[in-house]
Parts: C-alpha cells; structure tokens; sequence
C-alpha cells in the first residue's frame, strides 16, 4: 500500500542531502549535504529544532552516523574532501574529535561503526578501494588507523557495514566481520579471527550486473542465521542467507525501472527499507514461507 510521510520540513542545507539518520533514541536527526555541512536537529514528533550546523569537510558529505550512546556522544562524518571526521558531544556543543585524511583516497565514500561490544572502532569505505579502521584508545583521544584491505573493489568501495556477535560463532567477540560491495559488482566479506589475525577477504555469491551501492548485514535479535541485504545499480535488491556456512541468495526486488541506493534493516532483521532514485521508500517484509513481499511505499510528492 501507499502511505505517505508523517512530516517533513526544511533543513536550510543549500544543496543536495546525501544522508539523513536518526540517533538511537529517535531524538536527534544529522544530516548531510553537497553544500559541505552536517546538520543536527532535536525532533520530536511533528517538531523540529536545529541544534547546530558543523563545518569542517571543503567537499560534499556522503554520509553520517551516529555511535552507540553507550560509548559516549560521537557522530561521524565522510567526505569527497579525502576526510573522517568524528565529532563529539562536549557540554553540548559538538566538536571535532579526530580528523583523518587520506590523500590517496579520492574520495571517502561509506563509513560504519562497529558492534559497541567493539569499542569506538569505524570502518571507512574509498574511492581507491581501499578499507581502514579507525580505534580509538581507551581513556584518551588517540586513535589508531589500521588497513584491512588495500584493494576490496576495483573502482571503489560504496558501502560497508559491519556483522553483529554472530550466534553462529558462538558468541565469540574476538572474531570481527565487515561486508563491504563496491564497483566491481560483487560483495565480499572480511573476516578476522582475534586481534592478532591477518584479515580474510571472501567474496559472496555474484548476482549483481552493474555497480552494487549499498550493503547492509541484518541484526540478529530473533534470527539464528546470518543475513545480509544489497542493492545496486542494476535496480536489484537481494538478500544473502548463511545456514551452515553455505551462502544462498534470494532476490527481493527485480525488473522495476528504478536504481536502488541504499537499504537498511529493522531492528528484528525481519524488515528490509529499500530506498529508490524515483524518492520511493519501499518496506519488505520477509513472510513465515520465507519469501520477501513489499508492504509499503512511501512517497514523497515535493
């Protein structure tokens, strides 16, 4: 069915929004734009305040995310300008934190923190192909920088997510795994057993015929088996499904006349968004047969 959104407004960004994301309560929303700021705004139902406009990127902003409020109040940044920022909240005030540029990178292109369990870790996707880790020390603000993969995509990285503690695994912490997907089509897994392991890279199953944009590895509250979500610019989303480490593959979304930018789950893992070119949200819900039906479309008119 079509709904239509509860509320809008204007944000006062002078160009195009990239990214728009909600912190873990709900209350505050950061977005960002070509115009080179990243904006945050208490909301609460129909209302909304801007809070404070950050500057610091020279370029278009791709992308924000919010931490885990367990670690503290950090919001990160990712930039055409070659740079991570990571902002934190200091009585109020959002400041930058760690400002990390890589001048071979082209651009930053995708960024994600890892489970809390982690630490202040967060991984950075470029345009060179190139994944890094950022690790923050415990008790001050030194980070170190770690890479994990010097060639993940040919073309570049376009999105990056990371794996929850895996009941698969056992509950074992120590093993870190990262999805990424990229230019080259074809989404890969980087996998490291304990913190004095070398990185495995593994590529899932090939499915994609054009760019794959965005990638995302569902939470497992509920779930009992790994999935992860893709979609590219061949207007394709599908799902990737592990049961006894064999990887099965099952499309959602197939034959529409739309490019498919990013998607992103639900907190159960049982509801996948699918954001689309012709500004249409679609909700997939995954049925008791196991198959994948849209629910929802939003769309917004302005």
């Amino acid at each position: 069915k079509m709904v239509e959104p509860l509320h809008s407004f204007e944000t006062e960004h002078d160009d195009m929004i990239h990214d728009a994301q909600l912190d873990f309560y709900g209350r505050r929303l950061a977005t960002c734009s070509t115009d080179t700021t990243v904006k945050i705004f208490d909301v609460m139902g129909d209302k909304h305040e801007l809070i404070q406009t950050l500057r610091g990127h020279k370029n278009a902003v791709w992308q924000v995310i919010w931490c885990d409020p367990s670690l503290g109040s950090y919001l990160a940044s990712c930039s055409a300008d070659k740079t991570v920022i990571i902002w934190k909240e200091v009585d109020g005030e959002w400041r930058q934190s760690k400002r990390y540029e890589n001048e071979f990178s082209g651009s930053m292109t995708c960024i994600a923190w890892a489970p809390s369990s982690v630490g202040l870790v967060l991984a950075c996707g470029m345009s060179s192909g190139h994944i890094v880790l950022l690790k923050k020390h415990t008790g001050d603000n030194e980070w170190d920088i770690e890479t994990i993969d010097e060639s993940a995509h040919d073309g570049g990285v376009l999105g990056i997510s990371w794996a929850p503690l895996s009941l698969l695994d056992n509950g074992d912490d120590r093993i870190l795994r990262i999805v990424s997907c990229g230019c080259e089509k074809v989404a890969k897994i980087h996998t490291q057993a304990d913190p004095d392991s070398e990185w495995e890279h593994s590529p899932l199953p090939e499915v994609h015929t054009d760019w794959a944009r965005d990638v995302a590895w569902a939470p497992q509250i509920g779930l009992e088996k790994d999935m992860i979500a893709s979609c590219g610019q061949d207007k394709k989303v599908v799902v990737y499904t592990r049961e006894e480490n064999n990887w099965s593959v099952q499309e959602v979304l197939s034959g529409e006349d739309v490019t498919v930018w990013r998607v992103a789950w639900s907190i159960s893992g049982h509801v996948l968004a699918v954001s689309c070119s012709d500004n249409t949200v679609l909700i997939f819900k995954q049925m008791l047969d196991g198959s994948w039906q849209c629910v929802e479309q939003l769309r917004n008119k302005q």
